[in-house]
């Protein structure tokens, strides 16, 4: 049966909305409140209700309900798009949780002791509520626009509730404009920390950036406003009367209907009984460790040991399972971000439709990174091998893309050596700003970069210790390049020029910048290099194909060469070709 109608997820209560009263030490009208409510008392009910309305979270508690845990999991199993809707059990009974992960298998599930506090309480829920979502996302990627939007939607409702119930709540809650000024306090900010509000910003200044006791504030707000999603980090603190506390702040941005930040609203709670559990069970641990050793003396403890010892290994298993979807959760946005910054390759094939881009990252995001530009009669085409690869290196790359566009933007008619030389000085700037010699690092870049301009039929090639390799009317030309790198060590001669190397286009001319993953493949009989020579010499044998077919010859031939092994390196290849 349907308890209550209101807007936002809904709940399915097992057996009925009275056990809220009954597994809480406060009021449950923020959960009424908030949450369409469903209730089933029985499993056909549970069945029912699942199939109809497909409740976006099941609570239940198992104490005072007839139906096991198994029959929960069974009433709500045939429904096939139940499937990513989590169960949260309400318990005093903490040992259940090895039967509830049993039954449960891969649907997302949680357990929390009575009685539990509300506060604790509406965090599981919003916290489930938020696996479920990112679990749908990952399921049905056609969904993911839908999803995303009403992901907004829901928070930006939830940040409008929760301005009004601040006062009301324990946690300190602080109100910012989009610049994160701070505008306003609640009374639990008071009661948190000591101070009014007035007091604070007196002290500490009215801008976050200042009064956060958090020295990684401004990348916090940074992240906060360029996802528009909540941001969550763990401070110690101080009280007025000097007292250390730890706290816990969710980082929220409020978002108007035209998708802009209108406000940063922070909620801080007191978790510092939390620390000093955990501190306690650090302390327990060590002790464990030290009763160790009297039990490997024992034989009859041995049984006992074994046990701890698998049940450490469950939960080592948990936390690193977690900490891998973690990883891979941020290095998967890490990507869309980086394909979001570089160039289209179907926009260059607009400009340049007779060429490829062969790009192959070694991990989830590359260091390799490709470029171009198009300034009345000029085609820019760069291609990029940065220092590393994965993490680093497409950091390094975003930096590439970024300075490349400014350099350009700002003077399209330089030769392809001019556009090196200010990129060089851009990037020692961009990379060891304020640095003495001894803390300068050189990471740089290996770049080669030509322009070409068809109406003069001519082709203008730099490069920074990468190789260009042309072929120019059935003639090969090897262009080696110069000896330095962008950054780098070459940071220590920034004035040093790159060379420009000039081909007139004949009847037909193919261009081909590449960085060196390709060629320093380990594969082959021998476990050995593709090496320079063997790439050139099939580039020289395919030239003359159509560049689509040239694409696929160059991507099979490297699959064959690595076989089963793991990728070396980041790979690029571009190749264009011009026909006048």
């Amino acid at each position: 049966m349907i308890e209550k109608q209101c807007e936002g997820n809904s709940l399915l209560l097992i057996p009925d909305k009275r056990m809220l009263q009954s597994v809480t030490d406060g009021t449950v009208k923020s959960v009424t409140e908030k949450y369409k409510i469903y209730t089933a008392a029985d499993a056909r009910q549970i069945s029912q209700i699942v199939q109809k309305e497909l409740p976006d979270l099941i609570i239940a508690d198992p104490d005072n309900s007839q139906i096991n845990i198994r029959a929960i999991f069974h009433s709500i199993e045939d429904n096939k798009l139940s499937g990513s809707v989590p169960v949260l059990f309400v318990t005093s009974n903490l040992s259940l949780w090895d039967d509830i992960k049993n039954a449960a298998g891969t649907r997302i599930t949680d357990i929390i002791g009575k009685p539990a506090n509300i506060t604790e309480l509406l965090i599981r829920i919003e916290y489930l509520l938020m696996l479920s979502s990112m679990k749908s996302e990952l399921e049905s990627h056609r969904e993911r626009s839908g999803r995303l939007t009403r992901k907004l939607n829901t928070a930006k409702t939830e940040i409008e509730r929760l301005t009004v119930v601040a006062s009301e709540t324990e946690n300190a809650v602080v109100i910012a404009n989009d610049q994160a000024e701070i505008q306003w306090a609640n009374d639990g900010f008071t009661r948190l920390f000591g101070y009014t509000i007035d007091e604070f910003t007196e002290i500490k200044g009215t801008s976050m950036l200042k009064a956060s006791y958090n020295p990684n504030i401004k990348q916090v707000i940074k992240q906060c406003i360029s996802l528009k999603k909540p941001v969550a980090y763990t401070m110690p603190s101080t009280t007025k009367s000097g007292k250390n506390i730890w706290v816990q702040t969710i980082l929220t941005p409020v978002i108007d209907k035209n998708e802009n930040i209108r406000n940063l609203v922070a909620i801080d709670q007191d978790i510092t009984s939390l620390k000093l559990a955990e501190e306690a069970v650090k302390q327990q641990k060590e002790e464990i460790i030290t009763q160790k050793e009297h039990i490997d003396r024992a034989g009859r403890e041995l049984e006992r040991l074994s046990l701890m010892a698998r049940e450490t290994k469950e939960s080592a298993d948990r936390m690193l399972e977690w900490k891998n979807i973690q990883i891979t959760d941020s290095l998967n946005y890490a990507q869309r971000i980086q394909k979001a910054i570089f160039p289209s390759v179907t926009l260059f094939k607009k400009y340049c439709p007779d060429a490829f881009v062969l790009y192959r990252p070694k991990e989830v995001v590359s260091g390799d990174f490709y470029w171009y530009a198009k300034y009345d009669d000029n085609l820019f085409i760069a291609a990029i091998d940065c220092t590393g690869h994965g993490i680093p290196g497409a950091f390094m790359s975003l930096v590439g893309t970024t300075l490349l566009n400014e350099i350009v933007d700002k003077n399209n008619s330089l030769i392809p050596s001019g556009i090196l030389d200010k990129f060089n000085r851009k990037v020692i700037d961009s990379l060891n700003k304020g640095e003495d010699d001894e803390n300068v690092r050189y990471d740089g870049m290996d770049a080669s970069l030509c322009r070409i301009n068809k109406e003069k039929g001519e082709i203008h090639v730099a490069s920074a210790n990468q190789c260009v390799f042309i072929i120019n009317d059935g003639k090969a030309i090897s262009i080696e390049g110069d000896l330095y790198s962008i950054g780098g060590i070459f940071a220590k001669k920034p004035d040093a020029g790159f060379v420009d190397h000039f081909i007139r286009i004949e009847k037909q001319t193919s261009v081909y910048l590449f960085s060196d993953g390709y060629y320093n493949q380990l594969g082959g009989d021998e476990n050995k290099k593709y090496m320079t020579a063997r790439f050139k010499e099939l580039l020289e044998n395919i030239h003359d194909m159509d560049m689509q077919e040239q694409y696929k010859i160059l991507n099979s031939e490297f699959d064959k060469w690595k076989g089963n092994r793991k990728q070396t390196d980041d790979v690029l290849v571009i190749g264009a070709r011009i026909s006048i």
